[in-house]
């Protein structure tokens, strides 16, 4: 069976009761959920094992146990960006390249574990230029790198650049597709022709020792050309011809030029030497394996009778006698022929574009529907949902609910039923702008048509709904767009009700949607041009279906009518003290006493100033808050559009954590939402380039003492991470000792979980023993004590 493995797993024998769910990383670990059904590369590597990577992620396949590991910035690789793959047999290296110029060096120890080393010089180069890598070429120790300026030469025994290569005329730069050597020759194909040199020459980094090959056909001799190979004493090259199924392929051998006679009509990718010494063509609709003799073996036109091509940008035939593809839209494909194919993805998302999230302590959804600009600009997404439960992934598609073909695109939000967790709604861009979803099937779509939903004169049938949430009591509440009356609510007994928020929030977009404990309803309006955005309350005062009674308000950023820090409002969170966290294009601020507005009292928000270098500051004045998510210890989790991520204490006064894409394993800076898993920690991130998670050390806080679990136990020798007692009450005392009674350590649970790193009181790390918690409620009314076994 297939396995995604990721990080070393604990074993966990129950000392005491264990309900958490499997769990992969420990706290303070991340994982990824990358999707990886876009290859750009596949070679075979040491051992056997096929290595693939996309733009986010690597991964590899041992044929020997028929596991897969996906590798990525979580476990040593310094960037995402990936372009190019190769493999150096002499010095059992990977080689990994970016499309800024970066590259790292992978290699396995007899284990299995991966060593990187970076090779940054032609990213932090002086050159200027295109630094895009476009292909490497292994020969010996080296590996040759085709840039947008040149050819550079990499040592892999010393990891040190071994030579440039500027080979346009008069040392002007021009760009190299690929690179092969034969005869004593080094060929590049570039996007003027191709070009060569003698091997040993000695100044082979002066333009004078490169000359452009004038024997082609005349018709190619200034086209651009794909990268070549050099295989069985013939260079192939193949003319890019931009017309799509036009390309042609030709290979010289002495002194000869022939044109291919398999394939015409394809796209060719690339062509490459099989393990078993025949040639390997990638296309867009087919794989090709061609003997020596340039006579027709194989031909693979068909995933196993899918109706679906191979669409290889890379194709190898391994030892194994099996093809391996890095397909542009499958992934990983394992083929014994078209007949049989195999599909190696690890899981993660359908998709890179994630919107918003759904979790529950069971399971996670994810709406990739995107949009561009305030003005909800489609871009006609129709990947729809992919969802977690527990490591497995399940899509949801017009290939499993052929009902979504019905003109359903633009997935922006979904929400879970409180009350029913198999019962699933989002809200679409689109012409249905209700999805309903029961155990994982697409069960209605809502419209004008059968719904109160609003669908504008202008652009008739159209029916957009951008966020979805329910409220505790399971009514539906959701935000029609265009509508002048854009609040929506389909109650928990399927009655429909559709409220005014006042002109400044008819007719617009909309990104969020909040409910408090008095159940208001919050709804963030971005400024769109000259119509100012600000924050719009809706209270129905507890009767849905009587609005004889209901009351709104309408935040602004003028003082004493909202003191909003500014009109542009992204988002709108409720944390644990009833206290409501606004985020705009200048930062967060909050509304520490929300009853008000409806009172008479203050209502305005408020800036959170810090202390910062013996300066006060206003808290992320200059950051576009896309998000803000309450965890179980009800610290403020605040994505943001340039920034990553802010982890702040409960008021706000204290940063604990920062992640950036430029100090963490996060892919992007871009952060649209967060949501968290209530009963294990883990943080999602949806940003710009797909989902991750990092395990936080805060939970969801429980009433009453029922049974408290430990996370890892026993805790085998080496392990040095934190150990995690859960099922607490927020803020419970912990009080950690041995199995004598004596006092070891004393801690305090974030939410539902406190955290213990294993040491004493003095900061030593205690011998092997069992261990008791003995936990309390921070008022002293309830008790329960746990255990953990730590092992030398």
């Amino acid at each position: 069976m297939l396995s995604k493995i990721k990080h070393i797993s604990i074993l966990v024998f129950a000392l005491v009761a264990f309900n958490l769910p499997a769990q992969k990383v420990g706290i303070g670990e991340w994982d990824s959920y990358f999707t990886l059904t876009n290859m750009y590369d596949v070679v075979e590597g040491p051992d056997g094992k096929i290595f693939w990577v996309s733009e986010l992620s690597a991964m590899y396949y041992d044929p020997a146990d028929q596991s897969v590991t996906e590798l990525n910035k979580i476990d040593g690789f310094t960037q995402t960006g990936f372009t190019q793959l190769a493999y150096n047999s002499n010095t059992k290296t990977v080689v990994c390249a970016y499309n800024d110029g970066n590259i790292d060096l992978l290699t396995m120890d007899a284990n299995n574990k991966p060593s990187f080393v970076n090779m940054a010089a032609i990213k932090y180069s002086s050159i200027t230029g295109d630094k895009k890598i476009y292909s490497l070429y292994s020969y010996n120790d080296y590996v040759y790198v085709s840039c947008g300026f040149g050819i550079v030469v990499i040592d892999l025994v010393h990891h040190e650049v071994k030579d440039t290569y500027i080979i346009g005329n008069s040392s002007t730069q021009i760009k190299v597709n690929g690179v092969a050597i034969g005869a004593d020759t080094i060929y590049a194909t570039t996007d003027n022709g191709i070009y060569k040199a003698y091997q040993y020459n000695p100044f082979l980094n002066y333009y004078t020792a490169w000359s452009k090959m004038t024997s082609l056909p005349a018709w190619l001799v200034n086209k651009t050309f794909k990268a070549p190979a050099y295989i069985n004493n013939r260079l192939f090259i193949i003319p890019d011809n931009t017309a799509f199924g036009t390309d042609t392929m030709y290979y010289r051998e002495s002194g000869v030029w022939t044109k291919t006679p398999l394939f015409q009509g394809s796209d060719y990718n690339e062509v490459n030497l099989a393990a078993n010494g025949n040639l390997i063509f990638a296309c867009y609709n087919n794989i090709g394996q061609v003997s020596q003799a340039i006579t027709l073996v194989d031909n693979v036109f068909d995933y196993a009778g899918s109706g679906s091509s191979p669409k290889a940008n890379t194709a190898i035939f391994a030892a194994d006698n099996r093809y391996y593809v890095a397909d542009q839209f499958k992934g990983p494909i394992q083929c014994v022929n078209a007949y049989a194919f195999t599909s190696l993805l690890p899981g993660g998302t359908v998709t890179s574009s994630v919107r918003r999230l759904a979790a529950t302590a069971d399971q996670l959804w994810v709406a990739p529907g995107h949009v561009e600009g305030t003005i909800f600009t489609n871009t006609f997404n129709t990947d729809f949902f992919s969802v977690k439960e527990g490591n497995d992934w399940t899509y949801i598609d017009e290939s499993t609910d052929p009902i979504l073909l019905n003109s359903c695109y633009d997935v922006m939000d979904v929400t879970i039923d409180p009350l029913d967790p198999t019962h699933v709604m989002a809200g679409a861009w689109s012409f249905q702008g209700l999805i309903e979803i029961k155990d994982k099937k697409v069960i209605a779509l809502y419209d004008e048509t059968n719904s109160i939903l609003f669908s504008p004169v202008s652009y008739p049938g159209f029916c957009g709904v951008a966020s979805v949430l329910y409220d505790k009591d399971g009514n539906l509440w959701c935000l029609n767009g265009q509508a002048n009356k854009p609040l929506v609510v389909k109650t928990a007994d399927n009655n429909w009700k559709a409220f005014y928020l006042g002109n400044e929030a008819a007719e617009r977009t909309y990104f969020d949607l909040a409910i408090d404990e008095n159940k208001y309803v919050y709804v963030p309006i971005p400024t769109r041009g000259a119509n100012a955005g600000g924050l719009a309350v809706y209270n129905c005062n507890n009767t849905i279906t009587d609005d004889s009674d209901d009351q709104s308000y309408y935040y602004k950023n003028i003082p004493g009518s909202g003191n909003l820090p500014d009109a542009d409002v992204r988002c709108v969170s409720v944390d644990l003290d009833g206290e409501v966290w606004v985020g705009t294009t200048k930062g967060p601020c909050v509304i520490y006493n929300p009853a008000n507005m409806f009172n008479g009292g203050n209502a305005d928000a408020q800036r959170i100033l810090i202390e910062q270098d013996g300066n006060t500051q206003i808290l992320l004045e200059t950051e576009q808050v896309n998000c803000i998510r309450v965890d179980g210890a009800n610290r403020k989790w605040i994505g943001t559009e340039n920034s990553g991520v802010f982890l702040l204490s409960e008021d706000g006064q204290e940063q604990i954590f920062h992640f950036s894409q430029e100090n963490s394993p996060l892919p992007s800076n871009q952060v649209s939402d967060i949501e968290i898993n209530p009963k294990t920690g883990e943080v999602f991130f949806a940003t710009a380039n797909g989902l991750i998670s990092y395990r936080g050390t805060a939970t969801e806080s429980v009433l009453q003492f029922q049974e408290v679990s430990v996370f890892p136990n026993p805790v085998r020798s080496g392990y040095t991470g934190l150990i995690a007692i859960n099922g607490l009450s927020r803020n419970s005392d912990v009080k950690i000792t041995d199995i004598a009674g004596n006092i070891v350590n004393v801690v305090k649970s974030e939410g539902g979980q406190a955290v213990w790193d294993g040491n004493n009181i003095k900061g030593q790390r205690v011998k092997a023993g069992i261990y008791m918690f003995l936990c309390a409620k921070e008022d002293g009314s309830d008790k329960i004590a746990g255990k953990v076994m730590i092992i030398e």
